[in-house]
C-alpha cells in the first residue's frame, strides 16, 4: 500500500528533491495506520505499509526503506520479533541497519533497554504527535551515520539486486529495448533454474556449467550483480568438482534469484504506468 501525496520538501533525500525518505509503517490497527500516514505525509515522507512483523520482513527482502516504525503487539508476528529478524544478518532482509523506532502504548510501560535490546533505535509512546514523531525520526536518522548514510545503504542494496542506471545507460536510455530485454530475461529463468535443479539432482557435471552459464552472463548482461555473483560460486564449485558444495550454495543462488525477480516484475510495472501516463499526456 503506497501514498506520495502531499510530500514536503521537509522530507526529501539530502541533495535530491526527487527521492523523499521512504518510512515503512508496520502496524495492525488501521485508525492508527491513518494518523501516522497523515502526519508522515505532513512531514514529506512517502509511506509503505505492513500490518506485522512478517509481512515487514517480506517486504523488506525486496523493498528497503530508509526508516521503519514498528508498533510492538500485533498477530503473527511483534515488533521486538521482526526488529531482531532485521538486524540478524543472516535473515534475507536487504538492509540490516535501517534505523527502527518502536511505537507502544503508554500503558505498557517505557522499558527502553527492552526496545534497545531487541534492535531497536528509539521509542514513540502512543498517542503520536506531529512533533513528538517529527523530533523522533529526526534524531534517528542522524543518528544512524546520517541520513545521507542510511540512504546510501539503501541504494547500494537496491543496486545489488539490479542497478537499473547501469543497464539504460549501456542501452542509450533506450526503454522500449531495456523492457523487452528484462521481460525476455523474466521468462527464461525460471526455466533454467529448474533445468538447473534438475541437473544438480542427477549429478550431470557436464550440464551443470551450460545451464549455469546461461545464467551467469545475461545476469550480468541486465546489471543484476547479486545473481551474477551467486552464478559464480556456482560455477566455482562445479569446476572444483566439488557437487556438494554447489548444492549448499543453491539455496542462496535461488534466493538472489527470487529477490531479482521481484524486482524486474515492479520494473516493467512501473515502465508500463509511466508508458500509459506518455500516451494521454499525447491525447
Amino acid at each position: 500500500m503506497k501514498d506520495d501525496l502531499n510530500q514536503s520538501k521537509d522530507g526529501v533525500r539530502n541533495g535530491n528533491d526527487t527521492q523523499p525518505v521512504k518510512v515503512l509503517v508496520v502496524e495492525d490497527k488501521t485508525i492508527d495506520r491513518r494518523v501516522a500516514q497523515f502526519m508522515l505525509h505532513k512531514l514529506g515522507y512517502h509511506v509503505d505499509f505492513a500490518a506485522n512483523g512478517m509481512e515487514a520482513i517480506k517486504m523488506l527482502e525486496h523493498n528497503p526503506c530508509d526508516l521503519v516504525l514498528m508498533d510492538c503487539v500485533m498477530p503473527v508476528m511483534d515488533g521486538f520479533e521482526a526488529a531482531s529478524m532485521i538486524r540478524n544478518p543472516k535473515s534475507p532482509v536487504l538492509n540490516h541497519k535501517v534505523p527502527i523506532i518502536a511505537i507502544t502504548a503508554a500503558s505498557m510501560g517505557y522499558e527502553n533497554n527492552k526496545y534497545l535490546d531487541a534492535g531497536m533505535d528509539s521509542v514513540i509512546v502512543k498517542p503520536l504527535s506531529l512533533p513528538k514523531l517529527n523530533a523522533a525520526i529526526s534524531e534517528c536518522l542522524a543518528l544512524s551515520d546520517n541520513l545521507a548514510a542510511a540512504q546510501a545503504a539503501t541504494l547500494k542494496a537496491e543496486k545489488a539486486v539490479f542497478d537499473r542506471q547501469d543497464l539504460a545507460e549501456r542501452l542509450m536510455n533506450d526503454e522500449e529495448l531495456m523492457r523487452d530485454i528484462i521481460e525476455d530475461f523474466l521468462k527464461n529463468l525460471p526455466l533454467q533454474i529448474e533445468a538447473l535443479e534438475e541437473a544438480v539432482k542427477n549429478s550431470d557435471t557436464a550440464k551443470i556449467p551450460i545451464i549455469i552459464h546461461t545464467i551467469k552472463d545475461p545476469a550480468m548482461t541486465i546489471s543484476a550483480g547479486e545473481l551474477y555473483k551467486q552464478a559464480q560460486k556456482l560455477e566455482a564449485a562445479i569446476n572444483n568438482c566439488n557437487l556438494r558444495e554447489m548444492e549448499s550454495l543453491m539455496p542462496e543462488f535461488k534466493h538472489a534469484a527470487g529477490h531479482l525477480t521481484v524486482r524486474l516484475k515492479k520494473e516493467i510495472a512501473d515502465s508500463a504506468k509511466d508508458k500509459e501516463l506518455l500516451h494521454y499526456a499525447d491525447l
